[in-house]
């Protein structure tokens, strides 16, 4: 569970990776705790597609690759 905020969006695919409740909405918030704990299926396949998601775009790996490779052809260009 996470509040519907960009950088939560960002992370958590509402329904896919994750449920995302109304900010300042204590109520949404305890209807989808209660949806997630009275359907362990559903919150399993939801933490199994969270995990998939950290590890194939949210490791150090995955998150500093981008700017290896700006690093390299910069270098590469600076040397020439």
């Amino acid at each position: 569970l996470a509040s519907d905020l960009p950088p939560m969006r960002e992370i958590v695919e509402d329904g896919v990776t994750g449920r995302l409740f109304r900010p300042g909405d204590p109520d949404h918030l305890a209807t989808m705790a209660i949806d997630l704990l009275t359907k362990p299926h559903s919150s399993r396949v939801l933490a199994e597609n969270a995990r998939d998601y950290v590890l194939q775009k949210r490791t150090w790996a995955a998150c500093t690759a981008p700017y290896i490779e700006l690093y390299a052809k910069l270098n590469a260009r600076n040397a020439t």
